[in-house]
C-alpha cells in the first residue's frame, strides 16, 4: 500500500497565538506520523480540501511554496525507493527526508527535543531545556554519555558542581526537573531504560523552591497611575502594559504581546495561555477598557491584529522571531519600569512580573479565596492553581475581579 503524503492543519493543538500547526503527514495502513512545517493558521484562513492556506493567510505564497516542495520531496524518495524494489516504510522516508535518526547520546536526544519544541512553537521550553543542556555538558565535557550513564552519582557530581557556582535552589530544582523530564521522555521512546532510572533514589524535591512574594502596595499602584508622563513615550507605554497586567487578571507579559483584537468579545477576555495551554477567560474592567480604547486607534485594522505593538505579524512571523522580540521588549519594558519605579519613589524593584504579584496579593488581601487567585507566585506548581481555578463559575471570579475596584 502507498504512503500518502498530505499538508494537514493540527486542529488537536492550539498555539498561544490562537492557531494551528501547520503538519505534513504520512499516512500508510492506518499509522500516521507527523512532521512539523514551523507554520501554523487559523482554521478560517485553511483551505482543507486543497490543503493550502487561502488567500487570507499573510503568509500563503511562502507556505505555498513550502508545501508543494515538502510533499513532492517526499514523493520523489518514494519513487526512487520503489525504482530500488524496495517497499518505502514511513520510518525510512523520516530517515532519508527529514534525516532522523533515533539518537542514543543524551546530548543528541537534547538536540532532537530541542528542536522539536522550537518546531512546534514551544520556544520558551526549548530555551529551558538548552540552557540545561549547555550547563549539564559544561560539567561533564564529554558528549557521548548514554542514558544507561546518567546515574544517582553523576547526578551528586552536577549538583556539586553547580553548588561550587552558588545557583540558587530555584535554579537547581528547574535543571533536575529538566533532566528528570527528558529522562522520561527518552524511557517512553525507548532510548532509555525504566530499570535504569535514577530519579527514584535521586530526588528532585530536595531543593527548596520557596520564594520571597514581590508586589507592590495599593498605595504604589496609586502613585504609579498619577504620574505625570507624556503621552506616547516609552515610559507612558511601559505604565500601561504594567496596569493592564495588574487590572487583566495579571496577564503575562507574553501573553499580553500575544494578545489580539479577536481574543476582546462581549465585555471580556478571552486568551490561550502560553505558558500552560490553558483557557483564560475573564470581563473587562473600566482601568483595563480605558487601556484598549488608547489602542485601538493605533493598532486595529483587523480582529487578528495584536492589541499592543510588541508584536507585527508581517515582521514576526516564526515562533522563534516572536519569542526573541518579546524578550527584546521585555528587556527595555523593564528598565523603563525600573525609572517609574524612581519617579513614584518606590523602593521595590519593579518588573512585568510584578504586576502579576500585585494582582494576587491585592485579591489575597481582600480575602479572595486562594482557590480563586491561586498563588500566582512564590507557589511550588501553578498546576495546582489551574485545578482549583477550574471549580468555579465565571461569576464567582468576575465577583472577585471586581473587588480590584474597591481597593485600587
Amino acid at each position: 500500500m502507498n504512503i500518502k503524503v498530505s499538508a494537514i492543519l493540527f486542529k488537536s493543538k492550539l498555539l498561544a497565538s490562537g492557531e494551528h500547526p501547520i503538519m505534513i503527514r504520512l499516512t500508510k495502513n492506518g499509522k500516521r506520523k507527523y512532521v512539523t512545517t514551523g507554520f501554523s493558521s487559523k482554521l478560517k484562513d485553511w483551505n482543507e480540501d486543497k490543503e493550502v492556506p487561502r488567500k487570507s493567510h499573510p503568509n500563503q505564497d511562502l507556505i505555498d511554496a513550502f508545501i508543494f516542495n515538502k510533499v513532492n520531496e517526499y514523493k520523489r524518495k518514494i519513487i526512487e525507493l520503489k525504482s530500488q524494489g524496495i517497499e518505502p516504510t514511513i520510518e525510512a522516508l523520516l530517515e532519508t527526508v527529514e534525516k532522523v535518526v533515533k539518537p542514543s547520546t543524551i546530548y543528541d536526544f537534547f538536540k532532537m527535543k530541542i528542536q522539536q519544541m522550537i518546531d512546534s512553537g514551544k520556544v520558551g521550553n526549548s530555551n529551558v531545556y538548552k540552557d540545561t543542556m549547555n550547563s549539564f555538558f559544561t560539567c561533564f565535557k564529554s558528549k557521548n554519555y548514554e542514558f544507561s550513564d546518567l546515574d544517582f552519582s553523576m547526578l551528586e557530581k552536577y549538583k556539586v558542581f553547580l553548588r561550587k557556582k552558588s545557583v540558587a535552589d530555584s535554579t537547581l530544582h528547574l535543571r533536575f526537573r529538566t533532566i528528570r523530564s527528558l529522562y522520561n521522555m527518552a524511557i517512553k521512546e525507548g532510548v532509555a531504560r525504566l530499570e535504569n532510572y535514577p530519579f527514584n533514589k535521586f530526588k528532585v524535591s530536595q531543593f527548596k523552591l520557596e520564594s520571597k512574594p514581590r508586589a507592590i502596595s495599593v498605595e504604589d499602584v496609586e502613585k504609579i497611575k498619577n504620574l505625570e508622563l507624556k503621552e506616547g513615550l516609552s515610559l507612558f507605554r511601559t505604565r500601561q502594559y504594567f496596569l493592564f497586567s495588574v487590572y487583566g487578571a495579571g496577564i503575562n507579559f507574553t501573553d499580553m504581546a500575544f494578545l489580539k483584537w479577536e481574543n476582546i468579545k462581549d465585555g471580556r477576555i478571552e486568551y490561550v495561555r502560553s505558558k500552560t495551554g490553558k483557557q483564560i477567560d475573564f470581563k473587562i474592567l473600566q482601568p483595563v477598557q480605558e487601556i484598549l480604547d488608547y489602542w485601538k486607534p493605533l493598532t486595529f485594522k483587523s480582529s487578528d491584529d495584536y492589541v499592543f505593538n510588541i508584536l507585527n505579524k508581517r515582521i514576526h512571523i516564526t515562533p522563534v522571531q516572536k519569542d526573541n522580540r518579546i524578550h527584546k521588549v521585555i528587556k527595555y519594558t523593564n528598565k523603563d519600569l525600573k525609572e517609574i519605579g524612581k519617579l513614584a519613589g518606590i523602593e521595590t524593584h519593579l518588573t512585568t512580573y510584578v504586576a502579576r504579584h500585585t494582582f494576587a496579593t491585592i485579591l489575597k488581601n481582600k480575602d479572595i479565596s486562594s482557590r480563586i487567585i491561586g498563588e500566582m507566585m512564590g507557589h511550588t506548581d501553578e498546576k495546582i492553581t489551574e485545578i482549583y481555578l477550574k471549580k468555579f463559575d465565571n461569576k464567582v471570579l468576575d465577583d472577585a475581579m471586581s473587588k480590584l475596584l474597591y481597593v485600587i
